[in-house]
């Protein structure tokens, strides 16, 4: 069972950081794609929020956590 958020799935130690990246980078190419397609089909900008999906995605993709000690910290649990 999965218990962490995406972004943590793809931080730079974890297990699940190869699939995860190849799956925000495969979205972060998908999406723009299907945008640009949306555009010529749709008038309004409709578009233009697939496309900076994709590209906001490419940026989680590109800046994993945990590569910096002060950026991205998994906080401090605290005992119950």
């Amino acid at each position: 069972m999965v218990n962490d958020a995406v972004s943590r799935l793809a931080a730079s130690a974890a297990s699940t950081q190869p699939l995860t990246t190849a799956g925000f980078i495969a979205f972060g190419i998908g999406v723009p794609t299907f945008g640009y397609a949306l555009r010529k089909q749709l008038d309004g900008y409709a578009w233009l929020s697939a496309v900076v999906s994709g590209i906001a995605t490419l940026g989680v993709a590109a800046l994993p956590l945990d590569v910096s000690p002060t950026v991205g910290e998994r906080p401090q649990q605290h005992p119950k």
